[in-house]
């Protein structure tokens, strides 16, 4: 098991991230899985302030994070989910500020025994 503190936007980008995956059955549910824990409750978005207006979210507190628990199976997926899109140069610019922090999370969580 892996933990990691993710704030709102690397919940988000993970889910779009997600969101884009293909593969086996297997594979795809075990990235549902992910969603289903990194989703953004109703109950996190009244707290933080979260709006969607058209193609735009945005949120009041951007320092609120959730500390997520990840199997090693899950980690790894997502790991290699953002590393496969990476080898792609797949990255959009409004992408770069939320995914460098976040694989730095990942590279400290990797360290978790």
């Amino acid at each position: 098991m892996k933990k990691v503190s993710l704030k709102i936007g690397e919940r988000l980008v993970i889910l779009s991230i997600l969101n884009q995956k293909k593969g086996t059955l297997e594979t795809l549910n075990l990235a549902l899985k992910i969603t289903d824990k990194i989703a953004v409750l109703q109950e996190e978005r009244e707290k933080v302030g979260l709006v969607s207006t058209g193609n735009q979210i945005t949120w009041k507190d951007t320092d609120y994070e959730k500390e997520i628990e990840l199997s090693d199976e899950q980690f790894t997926l997502l790991v290699s989910s953002i590393e496969e899109k990476d080898k792609k140069a797949d990255w959009a610019m409004d992408e770069v500020r939320t995914v460098t922090p976040l694989k730095e999370k990942l590279e400290e969580a990797k360290k978790q025994e």
